[in-house]
């Protein structure tokens, strides 16, 4: 019954919006385990998830990681399936995941987390390892940035068409 109350008091604050009552609520309820989703870690532009998403640097990654480290415990994913089952008595714990699967998980972001013995989950869609393939959304990403490159205005023509036929602001076309 208690658990029921914690239940719909957690989301009577989420409904309601005020952060106050949330920010209470997951201090007098906090939450056991904490998911970090991350798709891509790198320097660089990548061609083709311009427009679809930020994504953080690896100096931002490592201080994210050093400010989340002061606070909680890194957990496996084994790790966090046993303690599915029996309480975690009273430590924060999250869990790192990634998703997609690109090539900077390997190349960026694994020796970043061997650095902080950082244990993390790594979903790799395997019918787009070694380019076999791209998700519609990633060819959508190649042609903005292909797009974004042409001379003479003409890419930025055509963003400004997607931009007021679709009404979608050219700022999220470009990032």
């Amino acid at each position: 019954m208690e658990r029921l109350k914690n239940k719909i008091i957690g989301k009577l604050a989420r409904i309601i919006g005020n952060n106050f009552l949330y920010v209470f609520y997951r201090y007098k309820y906090p939450m056991p385990v904490v998911g970090i989703t991350y798709h891509l870690i790198s320097d660089e532009q990548i061609k083709h998830l311009s427009g679809l998403y930020t994504y953080k640097n690896l100096e931002q990654f490592k201080t994210e990681l050093q400010r989340i480290q002061k606070h909680y415990s890194f957990i496996s994913y084994t790790e966090l399936a046993s303690e599915l089952n029996r309480p975690l008595n009273g430590t924060r714990a999250v869990i790192l995941t990634f998703d997609d699967g690109f090539a900077e998980c390997y190349s960026n972001i694994r020796p970043v987390l061997n650095h902080f013995n950082i244990p993390a989950v790594f979903f790799i869609t395997t019918q787009y390892v070694n380019n076999k393939a791209l998700t519609h959304r990633h060819k959508i990403g190649l042609c903005i940035h292909t797009m974004s490159q042409l001379p003479d205005d003409t890419g930025k023509i055509f963003i400004e068409e997607i931009s007021s036929r679709y009404d979608i602001p050219e700022s999220m076309i470009l990032t």
